[in-house]
């Protein structure tokens, strides 16, 4: 039995079908953490039991 992964990762029994038109932009590709400035919060102070 053969099983297939569509492009919203489930699993189907049938090849998905290719769209010719479909194009990535190389700026929507990012590999690697986010960059420091993306990070909202920031927590600092001391713990005390």
């Amino acid at each position: 039995m053969m099983v297939y992964v569509d492009e919203f990762g489930n699993l189907c029994d049938t090849p998905p079908e290719k769209d010719p038109n479909a194009e990535i932009k190389l700026e929507d590709i990012q590999i690697g953490v986010a960059p420091l400035e993306d990070v909202i919060h920031v927590y600092q102070g001391t713990i005390n039991f």
